[in-house]
């Protein structure tokens, strides 16, 4: 899986299987990426290096990233144009990011944020438990916000690319 997405897995619990493996199987520091499917894709502002020049526009998916750091996973989720992140998520869909877990502070930068355990360590790395939770929370996140479904419109899956 280095580098490249996954094959469709027929489910989101086998999705979520998946993602579990990949988030178990990272060393300190290594991150796995969830990328929505290319449907969820909106013109998002792309800033430019020279600042007088207005910002150009490109198709972009939202996205989230664990990051394993020692004994905790670190989520992030692309934030909001309007706090200098990436993608141009509605005020609604703001509130549902934050109603899902995920917060929002100057501190941590322009995107989302959010760890599991969401307290102290229990042991060594990751439990299961935890990381079932994480990819759990990455389905509900994609298929909540990220990308709905739509009424008669087959989805794929989001893609997980580790690296």
């Amino acid at each position: 899986m280095d580098g490249d997405a996954t094959d469709a897995p027929g489910s989101w619990g086998a999705w979520e299987e998946i993602l579990v493996t990949a988030v178990l199987g990272l060393a300190d520091g290594e991150s796995v990426t969830v990328e929505a499917p290319q449907r969820a894709a909106r013109l998002a502002r792309i800033p430019r290096k020279l600042p007088f020049l207005p910002a150009k526009r490109e198709l972009t998916r939202p996205w989230l990233r664990l990051t394993r750091m020692e004994d905790l996973l670190r989520g992030l989720c692309v934030g909001p144009e309007v706090f200098g992140a990436g993608f141009p998520w509605t005020p609604e869909e703001h509130a549902a990011l934050l109603d899902l877990g995920w917060h929002s502070s100057v501190a941590d930068g322009p995107d989302y944020v959010r760890f599991w355990p969401d307290d102290v360590p229990q042991g060594a790395f990751l439990p299961r438990a935890d990381a079932e939770r994480a990819a759990a929370a990455a389905a509900v996140t994609v298929r909540e916000v990220m990308c709905p479904p739509v009424p008669d419109v087959e989805d794929a899956f989001p893609a997980i690319v580790r690296g």
